[in-house]
């Protein structure tokens, strides 16, 4: 009888141990799974910036989860929001303890430039003061590109903000 109980009970262990050996594999894919996802959001966001940063004139695009976008990013990674943090030459990613980050050549800028002449100073003064956007994984953004008259020439420079 005693000899019964202890295979039954080794029986058990062995399959508690597969079980749980199992569990942890599962777990460690899909934590790996959602880290790729989060990389694809920011190098997808990165790329668009830099895309966008390489064009010669005027223009404007809307980043959002959703509409009428120029690019269109997920809602959601894995069931969870996440959040953005643009700087001036990086994307970060972040959601529950996981950070990606992506850059881009080129800077961004966050300021409001009025279409108001301005010297080189200022504009660093600005830069110093607005270093990045921080949004939430459905806000819409946007990124343009306009001429700034910066120390008495037209600079064509890249934006990111809130869209309307």
């Amino acid at each position: 009888m005693l000899e019964w109980l202890s295979s039954k009970m080794a029986v058990a262990l062995g399959a508690m141990l597969l079980l749980s050996s199992v569990t942890a594999f599962f777990a460690c894919q899909r934590e790996s799974i959602r880290r790729l996802e989060i990389g694809n959001v920011a190098r997808g966001i990165a790329g668009f910036i830099d895309a966008v940063l390489d064009l010669t004139g005027e223009t404007k695009f809307v980043v959002a989860c959703d509409g009428d976008a120029a690019l269109i990013i997920p809602k959601e990674v894995g069931g969870s929001p996440y959040e953005i943090h643009l700087r001036r030459d990086s994307v970060i990613i972040a959601q529950e303890g996981r950070t990606m980050v992506a850059h881009w050549t080129g800077e961004l800028h966050f300021w409001q430039h009025h279409d108001v002449a301005i010297d080189s100073e200022v504009a660093q003064g600005l830069d110093a003061d607005h270093l990045s956007l921080d949004l939430l994984s459905c806000q819409r953004f946007e990124i343009a590109v306009d001429a700034v008259l910066i120390d008495g020439s037209a600079r064509l420079l890249a934006f990111a903000d809130l869209a309307n």
